[in-house]
């Protein structure tokens, strides 16, 4: 296991977060980060295209799922079995998705590991072709993201709740009180958490979050789905 997070999984990201550090990005550490995010969304492509491929497809489903929502207005159970069905026969599945958050939750480890044991202590697990710097500049935009900062995670959690609000005004039916509690609490759940790591955190997942709206926005733009009024809606 200690072989298998060494060479293919941690050892891979630090070196290639260590290139982008001594090349692209000008020995700036928070541009680093940036560009080491874009490359891993970049490569995880395919799984991002199919996912919104999904999503495309459920924004069809819209009419059909509130149909199913007043059918079962009373009935939670039936309600999700009879979504749950229709998801299934259209061949919805979340996996591709799954495997994107693996794969970032995976730099988010390396970044903690690097950054809470120090990041001097790490540059002799390079490979011999990338540069070793003397000293590592992790100033990005006035900010040192080796350390808190409540402004970084205060920008994931302000971006997260307007996704949040957004995505439940286009989904069909009335919004649940569950709805409106999780739109308030889970953007102030990931406040309060990245605002106690290293604001390296925040950095790397508000990049990812703005990769996977411009992925969003793209789809949207390119293929449309006719809008439907619906009850309860503004």
């Amino acid at each position: 296991m200690t072989w298998l997070w060494d060479n293919i999984l941690y050892g891979p990201l630090l070196n290639a977060l260590m290139w982008l550090y001594s090349s692209a990005a000008g020995e700036n550490l928070g541009i680093a980060v940036v560009l080491l995010t874009v490359a891993l969304r970049l490569i995880l492509l395919p799984l991002s295209v199919l996912a919104e491929r999904d999503s495309y497809e459920f924004d069809k489903l819209s009419p059909d799922i509130e149909r199913i929502n007043q059918e079962t207005l009373h009935d939670t159970v039936q309600r999700k079995e009879h979504i749950r069905e229709l998801l299934k026969e259209r061949k919805l599945h979340p996996w591709a998705k799954v495997w994107g958050i693996l794969v970032q939750a995976l730099a988010l480890i390396v970044l903690y590991r690097v950054f809470v044991d120090g990041i001097r202590l790490h540059l002799g697990d390079l490979y011999s072709w990338v540069p070793r710097p003397t000293d590592v500049n992790t100033i990005f935009l006035g900010n040192d993201i080796g350390t808190r900062s409540a402004l970084w995670a205060g920008v994931v959690g302000l971006t997260l709740f307007a996704e949040i609000f957004i995505e439940q005004k286009r989904a069909p039916g009335e919004l649940t009180r569950n709805d409106m509690l999780y739109a308030l609490f889970f953007p102030l759940f990931t406040f309060l958490v990245l605002w106690w790591l290293p604001s390296v955190k925040s950095l790397f997942i508000f990049t990812s979050m703005l990769f996977s709206m411009a992925i969003v926005l793209l789809r949207r733009m390119a293929f449309p789905v006719p809008s439907t009024k619906l009850p309860g809606k503004a």
